[in-house]
């Protein structure tokens, strides 16, 4: 699970951030450019993902409201290793690396905690980079609808209604296969009993059963 940030943590981290707004599929940051600084984000979704050799996605992660991005970078002070991308009207505060320093300096405490931050999505870096060699896209798409309902706070009766409407092209996309393939697995989790739809979107989860069904069974 990803850490929670006090107000107060929030409010020493953000003071000298700026607000920038980026709509839907804009690129945040590219990888391979300079990392100088972090970014807060205060509304919508973000794909964070790499490239293969072959040029194929692979999707690092979902970051939603009131995650960080760009922290492994900021620690490492290297360009940025990924791409960042805009799954929908997305704001986000972008604080500068040299002020970020100043606070994690005077706060130890903060600092524990993007270090810990740090070695959780290291962890799920690997995890997912574990999954593409290892999961066929079934197993993929699982996952990817897993960390959608876990970041939802919109949970009843065992279903999550998904805050955020992803095209089966953008979903396929996610999981690094083809649109076709994506709607034949969607098409399939949906008789299952795995998820709702409204008219090509996926409007509500159901973990429990999603979780049941061994994803290498999928």
């Amino acid at each position: 699970m990803e850490l929670s940030w006090t107000a107060e943590e929030l409010t020493l981290i953000l003071k000298n951030g700026h607000l920038r707004k980026f709509p839907k599929n804009q690129i945040i940051f590219y990888a391979g450019a300079v990392c100088n600084e972090i970014y807060y984000i205060d509304k919508g979704w973000v794909n964070i993902y790499s490239l293969t050799d072959e040029g194929k996605r692979v999707s690092v992660g979902l970051r939603s409201k009131g995650e960080f991005i760009g922290i492994s970078e900021a620690f490492c002070r290297s360009p940025w290793q990924c791409f960042a991308q805009a799954l929908a009207e997305v704001e986000v505060y972008a604080i500068e690396l040299k002020n970020l320093y100043i606070i994690l300096d005077k706060y130890p405490n903060i600092l524990r905690k993007f270090l810990s931050l740090t070695a959780y999505r290291l962890q799920q870096a690997n995890t997912t980079m574990l999954n593409y060699v290892c999961k066929q896209a079934p197993g993929r798409l699982a996952i990817t609808l897993l960390n959608l309902a876990e970041k939802s706070s919109s949970k009843k009766n065992g279903k999550v209604k998904v805050s955020i409407k992803l095209t089966q092209e953008e979903l396929a996309a996610i999981i690094s296969t083809t649109r076709q393939s994506a709607s034949r697995i969607i098409n399939s989790f949906k008789k299952l009993g795995f998820i709702e739809m409204k008219g090509r979107q996926i409007q509500a989860i159901y973990p429990d059963k999603l979780r049941a069904k061994s994803v290498g069974e999928i």
